[in-house]
Parts: structure tokens; C-alpha cells; sequence
């Protein structure tokens, strides 16, 4: 049996704090995406932690909308296992 996983959005991510407390407490995650606008914090997250979607701007969250609505049909799968 496989582990389990916690999928993560880092919303205003920084430097991705979010993911290195994730590591430090042990806990088996992806990151699937981030959500940050400063370029320095954009550019030091992507060296600490490789190639990362982002999704920018908050306010504009119509695409991240898109993206979570997207994964209904994989979630609703796995609630039937």
C-alpha cells in the first residue's frame, strides 16, 4: 500500500514556508501550485524548491477556480476507494 499524500496550494507563498513546515514536521505532500506575486519571493521559491506553478495575483483567482474544479472528478474518485 502506497502513502498517503497531501495535495498543497501555497497561497501567498513567500519563499515557501508552507512546504519546508510540511518537510520539517515529516509530512508526505506535493506541491501542485503557488500563489505569489513578489518577484524576489517568486524567484527564491523556485531555487528552494524547483519549478512551481503559480498563480499570481489572489484577486485574480478566477484560473486557480478553474484549476481546483478540475481535480473534483479525481477527489470524488478517491472518496470511493
Amino acid at each position: 500500500m502506497s502513502e498517503k499524500c497531501l495535495t498543497v496550494n501555497e497561497l501567498f507563498s513567500g519563499i515557501g514556508t508552507q512546504a519546508f513546515a510540511l518537510e520539517y514536521l515529516g509530512i508526505p505532500h506535493k506541491v501542485v501550485g503557488m500563489a505569489e506575486i513578489e518577484k524576489n519571493a517568486i524567484e527564491a521559491y523556485n531555487i528552494l524548491h524547483g519549478e512551481t506553478r503559480n498563480y499570481g495575483d489572489i484577486s485574480k483567482i478566477d484560473k486557480f477556480v478553474d484549476y481546483i474544479e478540475s481535480l473534483a472528478p479525481k477527489y470524488a474518485a478517491m472518496s470511493n476507494e
